[in-house]
């Protein structure tokens, strides 16, 4: 007599249909897994409860339980985003596969376990004797495994590559939510060392331009599964909080263990700010075994544009010009440089000040002083070159430079210079400022001002290049952009 399959809740047989499961090892070794496989397509078309497997023969190790279980229906078909839950041990992946055949194949999860990091390769079977799907709404996969150790991060690789769900990737998924950077910090590093830092001090923090360090030590408990993390920061307004604490982390290999040891590191933190961060306060808690301690800093969250600058006389390569040309402006990436011709005779002194008159706006002042005494010296200007290091590029983007002599037979001379901007092309070529002031009138980037711009400027008027920067072509200073502005580039002809 032949042998009855199961029987289901209404007393009628339930039919089965047999499958292979391939799972990976950490090792690369393939385990074949004989597995049963679902209910006849007739069944699925008439029944949306999930269908399970019978449990997997075969387990790498790193898992101890695990099963597949899947939805295939013609009705509404489920949410098609993948999804990975956390739920204690156990981990769910929830996944949807729709195939544009209308043929059903199988999942073939492939798992691989590193720390505290479970891998999952999801592949579609090619077996010839897949069973047709009852419809082209698809398959609704969910795979539960509970591995040996904690898990706190899921990688999922979606190798299939024939879906109308998504294009296929590799998605990852942490237990807790990944730490999200605030606006303002702009990087940041932790690392452990050594150090003979006090665990029972509170953590000191320093303050390097916009860079800010935060050292301390924490007691974490055992070295093999703990470690110390950023594990929170976040701003409020113009304060900065972050928490440094210990976080669980298997660091063990698979099938060894916590250690017992009770473990102190020394930190330091790395906190790289946006030079217009707009951080005023820094707080810096800790939390680690012996408690938590706090720390509070104050930051200048607009600190000197000026770094530093040096003033050389008698420069042999700037540019003998004539006595009365007006100083010359350049930029060299944080650096302004002022070059020009100053005082009438060797023996006049020089002497520079600096002074921040408006946002960005940076003015200078050369002033030439004639010595008191009787000067034996040749009368003749001297050459000088002013170096200003700023605090970055964005710091200072125009300069008014002046010159005063103590002769009061010269006219003090000045000149406006704004920081090179990098437009958008026109025709392929990039404007560019001939004079500093901020108004590009070389529309055709060959370093002169022709014919030849004026009519690029006429034919890109209402181009997008010119009107998502309208005060680089605003000639005639009307706040708009249109025909007025041509004609003011053609009188400068």
């Amino acid at each position: 007599m032949a042998s009855q399959g199961p029987r289901r809740s209404d007393g009628r047989e339930q039919r089965y249909t047999r499958r292979r499961v391939v799972a990976g090892l950490g090792t690369g070794a393939l385990v074949g897994i004989g597995a049963v496989g679902a209910a006849s397509a007739s069944q699925w078309a008439t029944h949306e409860e999930w269908v399970d497997r019978a449990p997997w023969d075969v387990w790498t190790e790193g898992i101890t339980d695990g099963t597949v279980t899947w939805n295939r229906s013609t009705g509404e078909p489920p949410d098609e985003s993948l999804s990975v839950s956390f739920d204690g041990d156990r981990v769910t992946i929830d996944v949807f596969v729709k195939r544009t055949d209308l043929y059903c194949y199988e999942l073939l999860p492939r798992r691989v376990i590193a720390g505290d990091r479970l891998g999952i390769v999801l592949d579609l079977a090619t077996e010839s004797d897949a069973e047709p799907c009852p419809g082209d709404d698809g398959v609704h996969y969910k795979i539960d495994l509970t591995p040996t150790n904690p898990v706190d991060t899921v990688i999922v690789d979606e190798r299939f590559t024939d879906v109308t769900r998504s294009e296929p990737g590799r998605t990852r998924f942490d237990r807790a939510p990944r730490l999200t950077i605030p606006d303002g910090v702009t990087d940041y590093e932790l690392t452990l060392d050594n150090g003979s830092f006090d665990y029972t001090d509170d953590p000191t923090i320093t303050v390097d331009g916009s860079t800010v360090f935060v050292e301390g030590a924490l007691v974490y408990g055992s070295s093999s599964c703990n470690t110390i993390r950023l594990t929170e920061i976040v701003r409020d307004g113009d304060r900065l909080d972050v928490t440094v604490g210990a976080t669980h982390e298997p660091l063990y290999m698979p099938g060894q263990g916590c250690t017992e040891d009770l473990a102190i590191s020394n930190y330091t933190l790395r906190l790289d700010l946006a030079e217009t961060a707009g951080i005023d306060q820094l707080t810096v808690e800790e939390v680690g075994l012996e408690g938590t301690r706090t720390a509070t800093a104050t930051l200048d969250s607009d600190p000197d544009p000026i770094v530093d600058w040096t003033l050389e006389e008698d420069v042999d390569d700037v540019a003998a010009e004539r006595r009365d040309d007006d100083p010359r402006v350049f930029f060299d990436g944080p650096e302004v440089i002022v070059e020009g011709l100053i005082g009438s005779s060797r023996c006049d002194e020089i002497s520079a000040a600096t002074e921040l008159v408006g946002e960005g706006h940076l003015g200078v002042d050369v002033t030439a002083t004639p010595s008191a005494e009787d000067c034996t010296l040749e009368y003749r200007p001297i050459p000088y070159r002013l170096t200003i290091q700023t605090s970055s590029e964005a710091a200072i983007d125009h300069v008014t430079a002046g010159e005063l002599d103590g002769d009061e037979r010269r006219d003090p001379r000045q000149t406006t210079a704004r920081r090179p901007r990098v437009l958008d092309p026109i025709d392929s070529a990039h404007p560019s400022d001939l004079d500093g002031d901020g108004l590009h009138e070389d529309l055709t980037g060959d370093g002169t001002l022709g014919f030849t711009d004026v009519n690029c400027f006429f034919q890109h008027t209402d181009s997008p290049a010119v009107t998502d920067h309208a005060d680089a072509y605003d000639f005639d200073g009307d706040g708009a952009v249109d025909l007025q502005d041509v004609l003011t580039v053609f009188g400068q002809i």
